[in-house]
């Protein structure tokens, strides 16, 4: 797994994931991280092409990305498949936050782990949803283990015991992988985005950041290898 994860790194570009609208959510004064919600219920079961679809009919509506918003969504929002039981996880997630914690910043601003027991208490969110959720939205450091992942590492167990173990390489290896990404890095012109980068490996941040940038684009990179092999 080592091995894979240092030939992966070389290999594939950074891919920025998740891919977002920023200049839409300035516009509307939005929410990108409830784009990144959305997006990551909608891609249960769904091609990620559909998802974009969908994202970009909401915006052509002027859908204002907030919590309070979603309970405005009606099922011919929903253009992805199992549309009525997204549309049900998506306001009960809305209405969850809201009712216990007010606001998505108090939410996100809980540990990992209890972030991720609350969310699993929400109908139709399991835990690569959660996690998703975790890593691109909350931007807290927790591996996402999808199809593509098990596929790649060619391993099948249970989730938490791959993700533990892919956690754990990245973490006792991650001085060579941190090298590896900022030499990667000095061929990439800077920019400023609003949510935690590659860019930001130059900065000051914590080990936490860091892993968290590095979990976002090893995971982007497993599955844009694995989609360019099909």
């Amino acid at each position: 797994m080592y091995e894979s994860i240092i030939n992966l790194i070389k290999e594939i570009d950074f891919q920025f994931w998740w891919p977002v609208d920023i200049n839409y959510h300035n516009k509307n004064k939005g929410d990108w991280r409830i784009e990144v919600i959305i997006g990551a219920i909608l891609t249960q079961n769904t091609k990620w092409n559909l998802v974009e679809k969908n994202i970009e009919y909401l915006k052509s509506k002027n859908f204002i990305f907030r919590l309070e918003n979603i309970n405005n969504l009606s099922i011919n929002d929903i253009k992805a498949p199992f549309r009525l039981r997204k549309l049900e996880t998506l306001k009960s997630l809305s209405n969850y936050i809201l009712e216990n914690y007010e606001n998505i910043d108090n939410f996100s601003k809980l540990e990992i782990n209890k972030i991720r027991k609350e969310l699993l208490k929400i109908k139709g969110i399991g835990k690569e949803t959660s996690d998703a959720i975790i890593l691109y939205s909350f931007e807290k450091p927790i591996f996402v283990v999808d199809y593509y992942t098990k596929i790649f590492f060619n391993r099948f167990e249970e989730y938490d015991k791959l993700r533990i173990e892919i956690e754990k390489i990245i973490n006792d290896n991650f001085n060579e992988i941190y090298k590896l990404f900022l030499d990667k890095l000095k061929n990439i012109e800077n920019k400023n985005l609003p949510f935690l980068s590659v860019y930001d490996l130059n900065k000051n941040i914590s080990y936490e950041e860091k892993l968290t940038i590095i979990y976002k684009e090893l995971h982007a990179m497993i599955d844009i290898k694995m989609k360019n092999l099909k």
